[in-house]
């Protein structure tokens, strides 16, 4: 499973940064390989980076920022659920979108998203809450 998770996952920093010591006892910011929370880092990352904000790849991240001042209605809920999709089928290859849920609770919005790793039967799900 080890070999699989390291063809799907692939290797790299974790961010935010992670200062860990290597085989030798050095400290610094070292790749890590195979670890789903490689793909867990980079959809946090994907949600909360703004269009045109990343050098170079002005459009990694979402459009999640256009609903930030908009009433928590049934139609704002359908708009970030489709931002969310859009930004994760692009930026994250590596998974496949089980289900994505929105949940509006008062000014709470919600952001469900439920994953599988492509190759591999292991699954997860993370979710974020937003004040509107």
């Amino acid at each position: 499973m080890a070999n699989i998770l390291e063809k799907t996952i692939g290797s790299g920093v974790l961010f935010p940064f992670n200062i860990t010591k290597n085989t030798r006892g050095e400290t610094g910011v070292y790749p890590v390989t195979g670890t789903p929370d490689l793909i867990l880092h980079n959809i946090n990352s994907v949600i909360q980076y703004e269009l045109g904000f990343r050098l170079r790849q002005e459009d990694f991240g979402t459009r999640l920022w256009e609903c930030i001042e908009e009433p928590n209605t049934q139609a704002q809920a359908f708009l970030v659920n489709q931002f969310v999709k859009q930004a994760l089928t692009k930026w994250e290859d590596r998974i496949s979108l089980t289900k994505t849920e929105i949940i509006r609770q008062g000014t709470k919005l919600s952001i469900v998203i439920h994953y599988t790793i492509k190759n591999t039967n292991i699954g997860d799900v993370i979710g974020a809450t937003y004040e509107t």
